[in-house]
């Protein structure tokens, strides 16, 4: 199916916008009208704190859940040519999404079909796959190389968007390709392109993560499992894993980490309305009881107001903080 005009069956379904319709709910109808045409569930009015591990943040337009990759390019031209902006949505685990109204879409492929595929010591996964699925499969299959990342959440993409690590093993380490998609099109990225540094990549927020590639290499499995077991205890033990949370919060100084300067500065436990530094990682925040957005980011900001006076160190954010400065 070509992609169509949405303006020209817009009209034709629904006529001219009412004027006293909000501007919100202006988008929501139109990402109503994208989302049938296209055969996309659509979740209208989503509220981030639904959608997030941290349990904050006020409603989106919707979130939407496209299935392959040809129905999420449609999506993102269809928004793009109706001027809504829209963002990746994962696991929402590296997420902070202001109280307020949200005029943008959240894009997730939590539906996304596909299973992993495996040739020879490649694995080829849909980005929308957990974390901790991906390693539970190559494990089971003898693939060593991410053995470390066991206990880490979240989905393959945002994994690769942030080149997460633990353990001496960065996702980014074993990348071998990763395929996105933008207004423009669908492209494959190899690792030079991909960009990946510590915490960091190339990948801009306009560009959905698809699926990704990984050279592993052969293993024995017996071994591969106990070595995931080891590193997933010692995860646990030292991660808020029982409570709603966001982490890592900050970037690591160049050569030291950031949850340590946090712990050394004693404080772990404080807290701004119902949001606290965690006792088990000073580099995670939890919500303790009924947080709001406007909590965590007010204790985000205590805790580098804290460090920059202390160790003349700024800390830079890692999570991705989502809010409209006219909200």
């Amino acid at each position: 199916m070509q992609t169509a005009n949405v303006k020209t069956w817009k009209s034709e379904t629904v006529g001219t916008w009412k004027s006293e319709s909000s501007e919100f709910q202006r988008l929501t109808e139109v990402v109503a009208l994208i989302g049938q045409h296209l055969g996309i569930r659509c979740s209208l009015g989503s509220k981030m704190k639904d959608l997030t591990t941290i349990g904050v943040g006020g409603p989106m337009v919707a979130a939407v859940f496209p299935k392959n990759a040809r129905s999420a390019l449609q999506l993102v031209q269809h928004l793009t040519e109706e001027e809504i902006a829209w963002s990746p949505l994962g696991l929402g685990t590296n997420i902070v999404a202001a109280d307020q109204y949200h005029h943008r879409v959240a894009v997730s492929l939590r539906e996304f079909y596909g299973t992993p595929s495996i040739e020879d010591s490649v694995v080829h996964v849909p980005a929308g796959l957990s974390l901790p699925a991906l390693v539970h499969v190559t494990a089971e299959i003898g693939l060593s190389g991410l053995e470390g990342l066991s206990g880490l959440s979240g989905s393959v993409g945002g994994a690769l968007r942030r080149n997460v690590g633990a353990y001496g093993h960065e996702i980014g380490a074993v990348a071998r390709s990763v395929t996105v998609l933008s207004s423009d099109g669908i492209r494959t990225l190899s690792p030079e392109e991909i960009g990946l540094n510590s915490g960091h990549s190339k990948i801009g927020d306009a560009e959905l993560i698809l699926t990704a590639a990984f050279q592993l290499v052969r293993g024995d499995r017996a071994r591969i499992t106990r070595t995931i077991a080891r590193y997933r205890k010692a995860y646990l033990e030292h991660h808020p894993h029982l409570e709603q949370s966001v982490g890592g919060v900050f970037e690591n100084p160049p050569g030291q980490s950031a949850g340590r300067i946090i712990d050394e500065l004693g404080l772990k436990g404080l807290t701004r309305g119902g949001a606290v530094v965690s006792e088990a990682h000073a580099n995670y925040i939890v919500n303790r009881g009924k947080a709001t957005a406007a909590d965590v980011l007010e204790l985000m900001e205590a805790v580098r107001r804290t460090v920059l006076s202390l160790r003349q160190i700024e800390l830079r954010d890692r999570v991705k903080v989502w809010r409209e400065e006219n909200g």
